[in-house]
């Protein structure tokens, strides 16, 4: 948090073209009109007159009460006092609590341009305390009108693409959550390899239990939490493990050395062993890595699935993460405050049983796909970084005078399209193989 004795407003603000007039900021404010600084209290959820304050969100409330709006000159910029947010209104509101300020300038700048500018400010933060004094020390700048509009007509265009592409990139994210899923459901039913099985003599799947491709193991059966200890060993939860199926160690709860030594001799981890959640948070399949020496323990709410020698682990993983296995929990889950499913349940679990290279292939299949998709995802999480950064880039160019259309413009589209043509891609992937 920053002090209010170590403002530089070389820091706040931009280097601005010598051509342009610069004035202190407040010089550059006329008088808002009048308003009543409504309480929270006072918010309706639906009303006719939008209420504005220095919220996150850009409504807060309503209100039905006319004589309560603000009745001076728009458009207007609200800055949030206490939070440094800024919104541009240009339509009848009223105005929230304390912290809401109303700027409204002078006839001689653009209100669009005015409201850019303020987004341009690098406003350190004092946490809670007052932001406004700020302003005190910062210069407003005031290029010839015709260049100020010019200036909004060019960034209202960019910011315009720029929004349009945020919009397609939101869809990628569900996209590929949906392939993923059907990929793993066309595997695990068959039809992936369908093509691959012709002419090899192969016949329909069998279902069999899931104990007889694999030991379904409780590892910890008294199902009380041991008590935390400050030096101990990792006690792995559900909840330890992120999306991608790996285990965070580091955040662990930590159990006494003597929990570990009693579960070593209930059971001996292998390499392709799973740990699958059956309290709380039911399924999502984890592999679980071998060290040297053992080093954790798992908790209660987790199943052991240990596979047997006629079943690919990575096969059995796959299933298990598989859009059947998600119905049969919930069709089978207790019907308790806290969601649970018993071992024995997922011992009788209906199981394929595909011969070892049919495994083998859907496995090797469905990695390429998934490949794929995370070769989409990684250029998805590129551009969005690079998108959510561009406004604040392309406000500061424009505010020292440096603002090309062409170039900002040709590069929103470039990246843009690259990633809607593997989207594509993986739509068409999508159609053909699933």
């Amino acid at each position: 948090m920053a002090n209010k004795g170590d403002i530089r407003k070389e820091e706040i603000q931009p280097n601005f073209p010598k051509r342009w007039d610069i004035i202190p900021f407040k010089n550059g404010l006329m008088k808002s009109g009048k308003f009543t600084k409504l309480k929270s209290s006072q918010y309706l959820e639906t009303g006719i007159y939008p209420i504005i304050d220095q919220g996150e969100k850009f409504i807060s409330g309503y209100i039905d009460d006319k004589n309560l709006i603000y009745d001076g000159i728009l458009p207007i910029v609200i800055f949030g006092d206490h939070t440094r947010n800024i919104k541009f209104i240009d339509f009848p509101f009223a105005a929230g609590a304390d912290g809401t300020k109303i700027l409204a300038p002078v006839e001689d700048i653009n209100p669009h341009f005015f409201y850019y500018y303020l987004k341009t400010l690098k406003i350190p933060s004092f946490g809670y305390s007052r932001h406004y004094k700020v302003f005190d020390f910062l210069d407003l700048p005031i290029p010839p009108l015709p260049e100020q509009q010019r200036i909004v007509a060019k960034l209202d265009a960019l910011f315009r693409h720029l929004d349009s592409l945020r919009e397609k990139l939101d869809l990628i994210p569900e996209l590929l959550k949906n392939f993923r899923q059907q990929v793993l459901t066309q595997a695990v039913t068959g039809e992936l390899t369908k093509e691959w099985r012709e002419g090899k003599g192969l016949g329909e799947w069998e279902y069999i239990g899931l104990q007889e491709v694999a030991d379904v193991v409780d590892p910890h059966p008294s199902h009380r939490t041991p008590p935390s200890v400050l030096d101990g060993v990792p006690y792995i939860s559900i909840k330890d493990v992120d999306s991608k199926g790996r285990i965070d160690f580091k955040n662990s709860n930590l159990v006494s050395p003597k929990v570990l030594e009693e579960h070593i001799k209930r059971y001996e981890l292998k390499d392709g062993d799973l740990g699958f959640g059956k309290i709380g948070t039911l399924g999502k399949p984890f592999r679980l890595p071998i060290f040297n020496e053992r080093n954790y323990t798992l908790s209660a709410n987790i199943i052991l699935i240990q596979p047997k020698s006629n079943c690919n682990p990575k096969f059995l993983f796959y299933y298990l993460d598989s859009p059947i296995i998600n119905k049969l929990l919930k069709e089978g889950a207790k019907a308790t405050s806290q969601p649970a499913f018993g071992i024995k349940k997922a011992r009788v679990f209906p199981t394929p049983s595909p011969s070892q290279e049919e495994q083998k292939e859907i496995v090797t299949q469905i990695d390429a796909l998934f490949s794929l998709a995370d070769k989409i995802e990684s250029r998805y999480g590129s551009l969005k970084v690079k998108i959510d950064q561009m406004p604040q880039a392309i406000l500061a160019k424009a505010f020292r005078g440096e603002l090309v259309e062409r170039e900002v413009k040709e590069y929103v589209v470039e990246e843009g399209e690259g990633l809607m043509a593997a989207e594509e891609q993986l739509r068409y992937r999508l159609k053909t193989k699933t």
